[in-house]
């Protein structure tokens, strides 16, 4: 996925406690009975180490708690990486996924040259599923100094157990998964040179990284969009247990033999999303022709055709306004949350879109966040979380000082109303913080088959959902700090892990 452009490196920083503020029992009923946060970030912390300024542990946070001196900051909470960050300056990590049912987390990381399966239960790593280019560009590629680098769009399956993820050599690479969601092991690569890509683009066959995907387990294809401008195009691969058995479908380009309901797509292809009510994958372009202010493109699974496309400009209180989408996922309701991107020209209102996924129908804007890159809903929370890479304290693109961060809206229980979706806050997080997965756990486990175990322990203890984080990416980079003199210390990276505050 590509990061939001027109945004500058400087911004500023608060400094965090493990000291942590309570709140009520829901967001909803909380946000309605006082102007208190919601939301920040947890005392654990997935990380490489715990910086400390004065006994302080340093985390960016909006709005800033109250900070206590404490000779373990970190309170045995942090968990060392295995080799993440690596000794790069710079991590590079992408796409994360959640799966629920075995409660882990994946995330594309390119120092590591693979993906991290991470314990949510315990916030460990687990595993890696090793194998890609990393963040060195692959050499005989031309124009390697962009788009060449992976992982990138990962997601997984539980029927087959798979991780699928898009490597910076153009190749899609599939491995297996044990029953827990662990034990990675090299299934299958489908080649950027498959015979319907080499039909498609000429026998050089993709250039660039395969990017963004989606899963439709009812078909059993995965979506996968090559996201450069040298390729423009997305295909349909079939999922199936048997490495033989997995190949590409269908192509369809959005450079040339352009979908006739939408137009050329002029601006990459983004976050794809399957909605099973309508049987449709759903994919963000950022603008095409026929859509300059973007666009969802609707594709049949059956037809392997696009078969519709929705404009994405806002309503009030943004009526007009582009939302070049970036992100894209599915709420409630088979509502699409679209995270509108800061590509606009400087001064341009970022926003924040909710539209129904039946008809394209735009339900609400929002004008409190924006600047979005990669979505993410939690059904443990029923909130939507972006990762607003772009958005500025003016929330207008290029104005204001770059206050990249964590955005949370609280789905509701209805599309209109006292019980419409609602925007909660934003939280500060780093500058190329542009991805985000949610995750939630239940009282009770399940076993491999889906089925909970409480019954063999409490027969009358319900299956609550008590662990609700959203995981987000922290760059490795230097961090002014409020104060005369301004001091620096270094925000060394990891995984910073946000939830309601108890």
């Amino acid at each position: 996925m590509k990061i939001a452009r027109n945004v500058s490196l400087k911004y500023s920083a608060f400094v965090l406690s493990v000291l942590l503020t309570s709140g009520a029992v829901t967001v909803r009923a909380d946000s309605d009975a006082d102007d208190e946060a919601n939301f920040g970030v947890r005392g654990n912390r997935i990380t490489s180490n715990c910086v400390v300024n004065g006994g302080i542990l340093v985390i960016p946070q909006v709005p800033p708690p109250a900070t206590t001196p404490s000779p373990d900051p970190c309170n045995g909470l942090v968990t060392p990486l295995i080799n993440i960050p690596s000794a790069n300056n710079r991590w590079s990590v992408d796409i994360s996924w959640f799966n629920p049912e075995t409660q882990k987390l994946y995330l594309a990381d390119r120092n590591n040259k693979g993906v991290d399966i991470i314990d949510t239960k315990t916030n460990t790593v687990v595993g890696v599923a090793t194998g890609f280019v990393g963040i060195t560009p692959l050499a005989p590629l031309p124009n390697t100094t962009a788009n060449a680098g992976g992982p990138n769009g990962i997601l997984v399956t539980n029927n087959p157990h798979q991780l699928w993820a898009g490597d910076g050599t153009g190749d899609i690479r599939v491995y297996s998964l044990d029953n827990k969601g662990t034990s990675p092991a090299l299934l299958k690569i489908v080649s950027h040179q498959d015979p319907l890509i080499v039909a498609l683009l000429g026998a050089q066959g993709a250039q660039r990284r395969a990017d963004e995907l989606a899963y439709d387990p009812d078909d059993q294809l995965v979506l996968m969009a090559w996201d450069d401008d040298l390729d423009l195009f997305v295909a349909l691969v079939s999922v199936s247990s048997n490495p033989n058995n997995i190949k590409v479908v269908k192509t369809i380009s959005f450079k040339t033999n352009c979908p006739a309901f939408g137009g050329c797509a002029t601006a990459g292809i983004e976050q794809p999303v399957y909605d099973h009510a309508s049987n449709r994958f759903y994919i963000a372009i950022p603008a095409s022709t026929g859509h300059p202010n973007g666009e969802i493109v609707r594709i049949n699974p059956k037809t392997r055709e696009v078969d519709g496309a929705f404009d994405t400009t806002g309503t009030a209180p943004a009526a007009g306004v582009p939302c070049f989408p970036h992100g894209l996922t599915l709420g409630p309701r088979q509502n699409l949350l679209l995270g509108c991107s800061g590509d606009g020209a400087t001064g341009t209102q970022m926003i924040s879109i909710i539209m129904k996924a039946t008809n394209g129908a735009v339900l609400k804007t929002f004008n409190q966040l924006g600047g979005s890159d990669e979505v993410y809903y939690d059904k443990g929370n029923n909130t939507y979380f972006l990762a607003m890479s772009s958005w500025t304290s003016s929330g207008k693109t290029g104005m204001g000082n770059p206050t990249p961060s964590l955005g949370i809206i609280d789905a509701g229980s209805s599309d209109s109303g006292n019980e419409a979706p609602e925007w909660i806050q934003n939280i500060l997080t780093t500058r190329t913080s542009h991805s985000v997965a949610a995750g939630y756990g239940f009282r009770c486990d399940f076993d491999d088959h889906g089925r909970s175990e409480c019954g063999r322990h409490e027969p009358n203890e319900g299956n609550d959902v008590v662990r609700k984080f959203a995981y987000v990416p922290l760059t490795i980079v230097p961090v002014p700090l409020t104060g005369s003199p301004l001091p620096t210390v270094s925000e060394t990276g990891g995984i910073g892990i946000y939830g309601r505050l108890p």
